[in-house]
Protein backbone atom coordinates (compact mmCIF):
# COMPACT_ATOMS: atom_id res chain seq x y z
CA UNK A 1 0.00 0.00 0.00
CA UNK A 2 1.42 3.31 -1.07
CA UNK A 3 1.47 6.06 1.52
CA UNK A 4 1.32 9.69 0.43
CA UNK A 5 3.01 12.37 2.53
CA UNK A 6 1.10 15.66 2.45
CA UNK A 7 3.53 18.46 3.27
CA UNK A 8 2.32 21.30 5.48
CA UNK A 9 4.49 23.69 3.45
CA UNK A 10 2.09 23.73 0.51
CA UNK A 11 -1.23 23.01 2.25
CA UNK A 12 -1.18 24.58 5.71
CA UNK A 13 1.11 25.51 8.53
CA UNK A 14 0.34 25.16 12.21
CA UNK A 15 -1.69 28.25 13.06
CA UNK A 16 -1.66 29.71 9.56
CA UNK A 17 -2.25 29.12 5.82
CA UNK A 18 0.13 27.32 3.50
CA UNK A 19 1.76 28.67 0.37
CA UNK A 20 -1.37 28.14 -1.71
CA UNK A 21 -3.32 30.59 0.43
CA UNK A 22 -0.42 32.86 1.37
CA UNK A 23 0.83 33.97 -2.07
CA UNK A 24 -1.01 35.73 -4.87
CA UNK A 25 0.71 35.60 -8.26
CA UNK A 26 -2.08 37.01 -10.43
CA UNK A 27 0.08 40.08 -11.17
CA UNK A 28 2.11 37.83 -13.50
CA UNK A 29 -0.61 37.83 -16.14
CA UNK A 30 -0.12 41.54 -16.78
CA UNK A 31 3.67 41.28 -16.51
CA UNK A 32 4.07 38.55 -19.14
CA UNK A 33 1.26 39.76 -21.42
CA UNK A 34 3.65 41.31 -24.03
CA UNK A 35 5.49 37.96 -24.37
CA UNK A 36 2.48 35.66 -24.84
CA UNK A 37 0.83 35.33 -28.25
CA UNK A 38 -2.90 35.27 -28.94
CA UNK A 39 -2.86 32.46 -31.50
CA UNK A 40 -1.39 28.98 -31.83
CA UNK A 41 -1.12 26.42 -29.07
CA UNK A 42 -1.75 27.52 -25.52
CA UNK A 43 1.45 28.29 -23.59
CA UNK A 44 2.20 27.28 -20.03
CA UNK A 45 0.36 29.33 -17.41
CA UNK A 46 2.88 31.84 -15.97
CA UNK A 47 1.63 31.18 -12.44
CA UNK A 48 2.17 27.44 -12.88
CA UNK A 49 5.66 28.12 -14.25
CA UNK A 50 6.67 30.26 -11.25
CA UNK A 51 5.16 27.77 -8.81
CA UNK A 52 7.14 24.95 -10.42
CA UNK A 53 10.32 26.99 -10.01
CA UNK A 54 9.38 27.54 -6.36
CA UNK A 55 8.85 23.79 -5.89
CA UNK A 56 12.30 23.15 -7.34
CA UNK A 57 13.81 25.53 -4.78
CA UNK A 58 11.88 24.16 -1.79
CA UNK A 59 12.54 20.54 -2.70
CA UNK A 60 16.21 21.18 -3.66
CA UNK A 61 15.69 19.90 -7.22
CA UNK A 62 18.36 20.98 -9.69
CA UNK A 63 16.81 19.84 -12.99
CA UNK A 64 13.51 20.38 -14.77
CA UNK A 65 13.07 16.63 -15.21
CA UNK A 66 13.34 16.13 -11.45
CA UNK A 67 10.80 18.90 -10.79
CA UNK A 68 8.15 17.35 -13.04
CA UNK A 69 8.87 13.85 -11.71
CA UNK A 70 8.47 15.03 -8.12
CA UNK A 71 5.22 16.89 -8.86
CA UNK A 72 3.70 13.81 -10.47
CA UNK A 73 4.16 11.81 -7.25
CA UNK A 74 3.02 14.40 -4.70
CA UNK A 75 -0.66 15.19 -4.10
CA UNK A 76 0.24 18.20 -1.96
CA UNK A 77 2.20 19.79 -4.82
CA UNK A 78 -0.59 19.03 -7.32
CA UNK A 79 -2.97 20.81 -4.95
CA UNK A 80 -0.55 23.75 -4.76
CA UNK A 81 -0.43 23.90 -8.58
CA UNK A 82 -4.25 23.62 -8.92
CA UNK A 83 -3.84 20.39 -10.90
CA UNK A 84 -6.20 17.45 -10.65
CA UNK A 85 -4.98 13.94 -9.91
CA UNK A 86 -3.93 12.37 -13.22
CA UNK A 87 -3.90 15.70 -15.10
CA UNK A 88 -0.87 15.98 -17.37
CA UNK A 89 1.83 18.39 -16.20
CA UNK A 90 3.89 20.51 -18.62
CA UNK A 91 6.87 18.86 -20.31
CA UNK A 92 10.21 19.49 -18.66
CA UNK A 93 11.49 21.05 -21.90
CA UNK A 94 8.68 23.63 -21.65
CA UNK A 95 10.15 24.86 -18.39
CA UNK A 96 13.60 25.25 -19.96
CA UNK A 97 12.30 27.14 -22.99
CA UNK A 98 10.06 29.40 -20.91
CA UNK A 99 12.94 30.28 -18.60
CA UNK A 100 15.12 31.20 -21.59
CA UNK A 101 12.47 33.20 -23.46
CA UNK A 102 11.14 35.33 -20.63
CA UNK A 103 13.28 38.47 -20.22
CA UNK A 104 15.06 39.53 -17.08
CA UNK A 105 12.47 42.13 -16.09
CA UNK A 106 9.85 39.39 -15.55
CA UNK A 107 12.00 37.68 -12.92
CA UNK A 108 12.91 41.08 -11.49
CA UNK A 109 9.19 41.81 -11.06
CA UNK A 110 8.72 38.55 -9.16
CA UNK A 111 11.64 39.40 -6.90
CA UNK A 112 10.35 42.89 -6.12
CA UNK A 113 6.84 41.51 -5.51
CA UNK A 114 8.19 39.15 -2.82
CA UNK A 115 10.35 41.91 -1.35
CA UNK A 116 7.36 44.27 -1.22
CA UNK A 117 5.34 41.68 0.68
CA UNK A 118 8.20 41.34 3.18
CA UNK A 119 8.32 45.12 3.63
CA UNK A 120 4.56 45.27 4.23
CA UNK A 121 4.97 42.66 6.98
CA UNK A 122 7.71 44.71 8.64
CA UNK A 123 10.53 42.29 7.84
CA UNK A 124 12.77 44.86 6.09
CA UNK A 125 13.96 48.22 7.45
CA UNK A 126 16.63 48.97 4.82
CA UNK A 127 19.07 50.62 7.26
CA UNK A 128 21.86 48.02 7.28
CA UNK A 129 22.70 45.66 4.42
CA UNK A 130 25.22 42.80 4.62
CA UNK A 131 26.91 41.91 1.32
CA UNK A 132 28.59 38.60 0.63
CA UNK A 133 29.24 36.17 -2.23
CA UNK A 134 29.40 32.43 -2.73
CA UNK A 135 30.35 30.07 -5.56
CA UNK A 136 27.49 28.38 -7.39
CA UNK A 137 28.58 25.29 -9.25
CA UNK A 138 27.89 25.37 -12.98
CA UNK A 139 26.14 22.52 -14.75
CA UNK A 140 29.31 21.54 -16.60
CA UNK A 141 31.94 18.84 -16.18
CA UNK A 142 35.72 19.25 -15.94
CA UNK A 143 36.08 16.18 -18.15
CA UNK A 144 34.61 18.14 -21.09
CA UNK A 145 37.06 21.04 -20.95
CA UNK A 146 38.60 22.05 -24.26
CA UNK A 147 41.58 24.23 -25.11
CA UNK A 148 40.67 27.68 -26.37
CA UNK A 149 41.45 28.18 -30.09
CA UNK A 150 44.46 30.41 -30.60
CA UNK A 151 44.35 33.42 -32.86
CA UNK A 152 44.90 32.67 -36.53
CA UNK A 153 47.99 34.51 -37.59
CA UNK A 154 48.12 35.94 -41.09
CA UNK A 155 51.54 36.16 -42.74
CA UNK A 156 51.74 39.22 -44.91
CA UNK A 157 54.01 39.17 -47.92
CA UNK A 158 57.08 41.37 -47.56
CA UNK A 159 58.77 42.17 -50.86
CA UNK A 160 62.01 43.29 -49.18
CA UNK A 161 62.47 40.16 -47.12
CA UNK A 162 63.05 37.19 -49.35
CA UNK A 163 62.25 34.30 -47.06
CA UNK A 164 60.58 31.15 -48.21
CA UNK A 165 57.38 30.22 -46.42
CA UNK A 166 58.67 26.72 -45.78
CA UNK A 167 61.55 28.13 -43.67
CA UNK A 168 59.20 29.76 -41.22
CA UNK A 169 57.90 27.93 -38.17
CA UNK A 170 54.26 27.13 -38.82
CA UNK A 171 51.49 26.91 -36.20
CA UNK A 172 51.33 23.12 -36.64
CA UNK A 173 55.05 22.75 -35.85
CA UNK A 174 54.76 24.67 -32.58
CA UNK A 175 52.23 22.16 -31.25
CA UNK A 176 54.84 19.44 -30.93
CA UNK A 177 56.75 21.46 -28.30
CA UNK A 178 53.71 21.74 -25.96
CA UNK A 179 53.00 18.94 -23.54
CA UNK A 180 49.23 19.16 -22.75
CA UNK A 181 49.74 17.24 -19.48
CA UNK A 182 52.04 19.99 -18.16
CA UNK A 183 49.75 22.90 -19.03
CA UNK A 184 47.92 24.15 -15.91
CA UNK A 185 44.18 24.28 -16.36
CA UNK A 186 43.07 27.89 -16.12
CA UNK A 187 40.53 30.23 -17.70
CA UNK A 188 43.07 31.64 -20.16
CA UNK A 189 43.73 28.24 -21.71
CA UNK A 190 40.59 26.16 -21.17
CA UNK A 191 36.85 26.66 -21.41
CA UNK A 192 33.71 24.55 -21.18
CA UNK A 193 31.90 24.15 -24.53
CA UNK A 194 28.69 23.28 -22.65
CA UNK A 195 28.79 26.45 -20.54
CA UNK A 196 31.33 28.96 -21.94
CA UNK A 197 30.46 31.61 -19.34
CA UNK A 198 31.40 29.39 -16.38
CA UNK A 199 34.89 29.85 -14.97
CA UNK A 200 37.40 27.59 -13.26
CA UNK A 201 37.85 28.69 -9.67
CA UNK A 202 38.48 27.50 -6.15
CA UNK A 203 38.36 28.80 -2.58
CA UNK A 204 39.71 27.41 0.70
CA UNK A 205 37.95 24.13 1.51
CA UNK A 206 36.24 24.24 -1.90
CA UNK A 207 36.80 21.87 -4.83
CA UNK A 208 38.37 23.08 -8.08
CA UNK A 209 35.32 23.23 -10.33
CA UNK A 210 33.45 25.37 -12.85
CA UNK A 211 31.56 28.05 -10.95
CA UNK A 212 29.56 31.26 -11.09
CA UNK A 213 29.86 33.95 -8.43
CA UNK A 214 26.55 34.64 -6.68
CA UNK A 215 26.57 37.96 -4.81
CA UNK A 216 23.73 39.17 -2.62
CA UNK A 217 22.71 41.89 -0.21
CA UNK A 218 20.76 40.86 2.89
CA UNK A 219 18.78 43.16 5.16
CA UNK A 220 20.03 42.73 8.72
CA UNK A 221 16.61 43.15 10.36
CA UNK A 222 15.25 39.68 9.52
CA UNK A 223 17.77 38.40 6.95
CA UNK A 224 15.65 39.12 3.86
CA UNK A 225 17.51 39.20 0.53
CA UNK A 226 17.23 42.65 -1.05
CA UNK A 227 19.49 42.12 -4.08
CA UNK A 228 21.13 39.17 -5.83
CA UNK A 229 23.18 38.83 -8.99
CA UNK A 230 25.38 36.33 -10.81
CA UNK A 231 28.86 37.22 -12.08
CA UNK A 232 31.95 35.52 -13.40
CA UNK A 233 33.74 33.36 -10.84
CA UNK A 234 37.06 34.44 -12.32
CA UNK A 235 36.68 37.97 -10.90
CA UNK A 236 37.33 39.25 -7.39
CA UNK A 237 34.41 39.99 -5.08
CA UNK A 238 35.46 43.61 -4.62
CA UNK A 239 34.95 44.36 -8.31
CA UNK A 240 31.16 44.12 -7.91
CA UNK A 241 30.78 45.92 -4.59
CA UNK A 242 29.92 49.35 -6.00
CA UNK A 243 27.36 47.93 -8.43
CA UNK A 244 25.66 45.88 -5.70
CA UNK A 245 25.42 48.89 -3.39
CA UNK A 246 24.00 51.08 -6.19
CA UNK A 247 21.41 48.48 -7.20
CA UNK A 248 20.36 47.84 -3.61
CA UNK A 249 20.11 51.56 -2.83
CA UNK A 250 18.02 52.19 -5.97
CA UNK A 251 15.61 49.35 -5.19
CA UNK A 252 15.17 50.32 -1.54
CA UNK A 253 14.65 53.98 -2.47
CA UNK A 254 11.95 52.94 -4.93
CA UNK A 255 10.26 51.09 -2.04
CA UNK A 256 10.56 54.12 0.30
CA UNK A 257 13.42 52.71 2.37
CA UNK A 258 16.81 54.29 3.04
CA UNK A 259 20.16 52.48 2.98
CA UNK A 260 22.53 53.86 5.63
CA UNK A 261 25.12 51.19 6.40
CA UNK A 262 26.90 48.44 4.44
CA UNK A 263 28.65 45.43 5.99
CA UNK A 264 31.13 43.34 4.00
CA UNK A 265 33.95 40.88 4.64
CA UNK A 266 37.65 41.21 3.78
CA UNK A 267 37.05 40.03 0.21
CA UNK A 268 35.26 43.32 -0.51
CA UNK A 269 37.89 45.54 1.15
CA UNK A 270 39.45 46.64 -2.14
CA UNK A 271 36.13 47.85 -3.57
CA UNK A 272 35.24 51.54 -3.55
CA UNK A 273 31.90 52.66 -2.08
Amino acid sequence: MTSVFLSRIYIDRIGGPGLKQAIDLTFLYETVKPYYGKCGQQSIDPIVFVKLMLVGHLENLTSDRAIIRCCQLRLDILYFLDYEFGQALPWHSTLSRTRQRLPENVFESCFEYVLTQCIDLGLVDGHTQAIDAAFVEANASLDKLEAKPLAKWTLEKNEQLQVEASDRVSFDKTKQYINPKKVTRNNRVYYSPNDPQACLATKPNKAFRLYYLSSMAVDCAHHVITHIQADSAGQKDSRHLLHIVDQTHTRLSRLNLSLRCVLADAGRSAGAV
